[in-house]
């Protein structure tokens, strides 16, 4: 008898194969004490432990360098930094010599106030960074305690199913066979995800029951595009998830073909379609997928998971390689988006809110402590000379803000010509709305700067109250609220009217019903993770939009889901 499971679809796609169990729990760490004798040789067991894994890292990198695209490839670099970086191994050693713990209970005390310092995070992205230290110490743990790593059987195609699985298994199962994966936590936006959707590996999370109710060896269909798990499939059920199968193959064929082609709908709009990256390797897979440009570099993966503030030098390196991986398309480096106690790199004098999401956050911070904003700006401003730079300020709530911060901008920028430093003559400056008070202030703001992004999930977020990150709240949490897209709305007008252009950063427009409700409002800039670049043109192609205008205005004023969603329905086959 078949058993359906329900779950969020995260990588469209589907997969038939046989249930593979892997219960990713996180080792088994007892609290004890060594000699004092005994701490030198202690040090360099956990010493040996790190090594060792990043030995293995290496050599799976190098097995896999060929075969795997390049961005990919990019988060063994990520996870081999971690590894190779005094932050991880200094803690834990000074535990070691001071408290004279095993190397197993220290590198866990050390984890703990890691993930502790990432929870605290409220941009969900950031936050789920939290996965990549956790899985890298438990490869380490793993090691120390001379745990062995379980021999594959074969070739088979096989669908995972886990709690949650690290970037690196990602890609090495999906070498060695897997089809599928179905995880019962994780988000959208972590690694695991990113990857398994850059690799078009159909996947499931969220299916909570799934590893107390599948056995291994069971028959399970995966389909990632409606959530759906469907285990020991009668032949009816194989019959239709085969012939969809194959629909989605010839779909990604297609796919291809749209690289090179202009982003035009049917009427003959043109459409600027960017890409959301947090690395020069992603922002390189974007300039190969076609992307017209960066619409969001967030820049405070610079300031995550470290002890330090990253220097003006470093920054500016980081800015120039990202600009020349474009090739003089325009690249958009939001400021940082931090708060007391999002970075230990930070001063330690700051106080931390109780609400980050409401407190010091992004430009607030930046304004009241210019010794952190400041080098950020000369940084991006000495790395313009590369490329075509656009600077995004988030958080902005009113005028004043926006007005001292492009005072800040401009003060800085006279301050390094009188110094003889080189800029560019053609920086743009953005306001990131992300709250409703700017939304509503929209048509003002513009008037100070060169153009508009709508952060969209922050938006939905402030709008209706609700933590995305809250399961109790989470059925309040929709982007189709009426209040959110007249909020939309209002910004993309306020563009028009200036005529200047107003970018949606976020996979809201990931969704192809949403794409084309959003195209029907008028907006004209899309910004997307790479992963989504080629469904989102293949949307955009097909879409007329004066056909749909009027159904868009309409849902503005829809009363319920219900009756928004027949609309969404009416809006794709228009």
């Amino acid at each position: 008898m078949s058993l359906m499971l329900s779950g969020t679809g995260v990588s469209r796609g589907v997969a038939i194969g046989g249930v593979r169990l892997l219960h990713q729990i996180q080792p088994r760490v007892v609290a004890s004490h060594i000699r004092p004798g005994e701490l030198e040789n202690e040090v360099k067991r956990f010493k040996a432990a790190i090594h060792e894994v990043i030995g293995e890292l290496r050599a799976l990198q190098s097995r896999l360098e060929k075969k795997v695209p390049t961005e990919i490839m990019s988060f063994f670099d990520s996870h081999l930094l971690m590894l190779e970086d005094q932050t991880l191994s200094q803690p834990v050693i000074k535990l070691i010599n001071e408290n004279q713990y095993v190397s197993e209970w220290a590198l866990a005390l050390h984890r703990d106030r890691l993930v502790a310092m990432f929870e605290d995070i409220e941009d969900p992205y950031l936050r789920q960074r939290s996965e990549d230290v956790e899985n890298v110490i438990a490869k380490v743990l793993k090691k120390l305690s001379g745990e062995k790593k379980k021999k594959k059987n074969g070739k088979d195609e096989y669908i995972v199913v886990t709690h949650n699985l690290a970037p690196a298994d990602v890609i090495e199962h999906q070498h060695d066979g897997m089809r599928g994966l179905i995880c019962t936590h994780g988000g959208q936006m972590s690694h695991a995800v990113i990857i398994a959707r850059s690799l078009r590996i159909p996947t499931v999370t969220g299916a909570h029951p799934a590893l107390e109710l599948l056995h291994e060896g069971d028959q399970v269909i995966v389909d990632g595009s409606t959530g759906m798990v469907v285990a020991e499939p009668d032949e009816r059920s194989l019959v239709h998830f085969r012939e969809t199968q194959q629909l989605e193959l010839e779909r990604t064929r297609k796919l291809k073909t749209l690289r090179d082609k202009a982003t035009v709908t049917r009427d003959q709009l043109t459409i600027e379609l960017l890409a959301n990256v947090e690395s020069r390797a992603e922002a390189k897979e974007a300039s190969r997928l076609g992307a017209e440009g960066i619409g969001l570099f967030r820049s405070e993966i610079l300031y995550i998971n470290r002890e330090d503030m990253p220097d003006e030098g470093e920054q500016i390196k980081v800015y120039r390689q990202l600009l020349k991986s474009m090739n003089n398309r325009p690249v958009t480096l939001r400021t940082m988006d931090l708060w007391p106690g999002a970075s230990r790199g930070l001063p330690q004098h700051l106080s931390i809110s109780k609400h980050p999401a409401l407190g010091l956050r992004g430009i607030r911070l930046c304004l009241t402590h210019p010794e952190i904003f400041e080098p950020q700006i000369r940084a991006m401003l000495r790395a313009s000379t590369s490329g075509q730079l656009k600077i995004l300020l988030p958080m902005i709530s009113n005028l004043t803000e926006l007005l001292t911060a492009t005072t800040t901008i401009e003060r800085t920028r006279q301050q390094l010509l009188e110094a003889g430093k080189k800029i560019a003559t053609d920086i743009r400056i953005g306001v990131l709305i992300e709250v409703p008070s700017a939304a509503l202030m929209s048509h003002t703001l513009i008037k100070h700067v060169d153009f508009l992004a709508i952060g969209s999930n922050d938006l939905v977020q402030y709008t209706l109250a609700v933590d995305r990150e809250d399961d109790d709240v989470q059925y309040l949490y929709d982007p189709l609220n009426p209040a959110v897209l007249k909020l939309i709305s209002m910004v993309i007008m306020a563009g028009e009217k200036a005529g200047k252009p107003v970018i949606l950063c976020g996979e809201l427009a990931s969704d192809h019903r949403i794409c084309r409700l959003l195209l029907g409002l008028g907006l004209r800039h899309l910004s997307v993770h790479p992963a989504s670049l080629l469904e989102v043109k293949d949307v955009i192609l097909r879409t007329d939009v004066s056909q749909i205008a009027g159904l868009a205005q309409q849902a503005l004023e829809c009363e319920s889901r219900a009756r928004m969603d027949r609309l969404l329905n009416s809006l794709v086959k228009a």
